[in-house]
């Protein structure tokens, strides 16, 4: 018979389940690691891009110079954009494909891009509000991941600390206390 089996029936079972669930948690984990990378890149995306057109740069090489100068998944994602102009493709059709390659969040930046390029307005600051804006987003969503932490953090509280705390504390001050009431010494 199976040694597992011998300590505890559950722990196969146990076992099992955690084989099982580990490559969805690790699949997770990554698809909210890849899309906290694509929010984070966005306002330094645009922050770049204002400034490029900011100093004389046309769209298409403000493009180029995020593509150039932002590392991680923003610059990748212009670096495709890049190609892609520079293959012949309209510059429309690479702004409506920008949220597919930085997610959701780049979505108004492609719109401000848009409308500043086909109606000939002011580019920048379009592109310093929306690079405003998302970091306000991120701000907002920083402050309610840290009020979310004591919630999580007392499920390790109950668990560990407060049954070490009674352990060490309670237990040896019960334990002399019935064995001074019963006169016996420990």
């Amino acid at each position: 018979m199976c040694p597992l089996v011998l300590l505890h029936p559950a722990l196969p079972v146990l076992a099992l389940v955690v084989v099982w669930t580990s490559p969805l948690i690790a699949r997770r984990r990554a698809d909210r690691a890849r899309r906290q990378a694509e929010n984070d890149a966005v306002p330094e995306v645009a922050a770049v891009l204002a400034l490029a057109v900011r100093s004389g740069s046309n769209v298409q090489n403000g493009i180029d110079v995020v593509a150039q100068r932002v590392p991680g998944i923003g610059g990748e994602s212009f670096a495709k954009m890049s190609r892609q102009l520079a293959a012949g493709a309209l510059l429309a059709d690479v702004l409506a494909d920008l949220p597919q390659h930085l997610g959701e969040a780049a979505r108004p930046l492609s719109r401000a891009i848009g409308a500043g390029v086909s109606s000939g307005g002011e580019l920048v600051p379009a592109l310093d509000r929306v690079a405003r804006e998302l970091r306000e987003r991120q701000h907002q969503q920083r402050l309610e991941a840290a009020q979310r932490l004591p919630v999580l953090l007392l499920f390790p509280l109950v668990t560990c600390i407060l049954p070490a705390f009674a352990l060490l504390t309670v237990i040896p001050l019960l334990v002399s206390s019935i064995a001074q009431l019963f006169g016996g010494g420990l």
